[in-house]
């Protein structure tokens, strides 16, 4: 390529006394050679992000529902009993890898926002190794209890989120000072962390049904069938 450049240098500017043309030829020369590497490096530049995000987990999270219920903290001093009212939401949650590389959930965090009030909530998860149910209805006049896996026992390093493998599950946050009570709209930020150690936010408007979550203690969640 090069002897070909320099042939046809001379065959254009061999004969010609015009230092300007060759000037002229020389940086349509480097423009072009430049535009070419440029391309090439933008090209090289999107096959090596691609084959970094290929080699990461890629978190999706579809929020089905949220439950809100009652915790009593009772407290003695100087004689006086003083009862704090907290409560704990749980999430029911689809969480699909769309990438070919498992991972495990590291963090989980939760804040929601009020919409009638503007009120924002922070949660802090809570590792509960119990199974949690619901009363359902699914057909009319036919109530049944639904139990699902919370979080840290069907997502762990044995049990890891792999590509088209979604997990449907529970992930439990406790909420200090939050009243407990139905909540017909409330702005849902939920934030995991993937076993790389990178946060994906998820975001959603629904109700908090209280009282609908029944957190059973006498059964170990681990006992239910994978």
């Amino acid at each position: 390529m090069g002897s070909g450049l320099v042939s046809l240098f001379w065959l254009v500017f061999g004969t010609a006394n015009s230092p300007t043309l060759a000037v002229v030829f020389i940086a349509s020369v480097v423009v072009f050679c430049w535009g070419a590497y440029d391309a090439w490096a933008n090209t090289d530049r999107l096959l090596l992000d691609e084959k970094a995000k290929n080699g990461k987990p890629e978190i999706k999270c579809t929020i089905n529902a949220g439950y809100i219920t009652q915790v009593l903290n009772t407290y003695q001093q100087d004689g006086k009993t003083t009862v704090i009212e907290d409560s704990v939401v749980v999430l029911e949650v689809v969480l699909e890898n769309l990438r070919g590389v498992p991972t495990t959930i590291l963090g989980k965090e939760l804040i929601f926002t009020d919409s009638n009030t503007g009120e924002k909530y922070a949660g802090r998860w809570v590792e509960f190794m119990y199974a949690c149910s619901v009363l359902q209805e699914p057909v009319p006049g036919q109530m049944g209890v639904y139990f699902e896996y919370p979080i840290e026992i069907l997502i762990t390093t044995e049990r890891p989120l792999e590509y088209a493998k979604p997990k449907k599950c529970w992930i439990r946050f406790f909420m200090e000072n939050v009243p407990a009570r139905d909540y017909s709209g409330v702005r849902v930020e939920l934030r995991l962390q993937d076993g790389t150690g990178q946060w994906w936010t998820f975001k959603t408007l629904m109700p908090l049904k209280f009282g609908k979550m029944r957190e059973d203690k006498g059964k170990l969640a681990n006992t239910l069938k994978p």
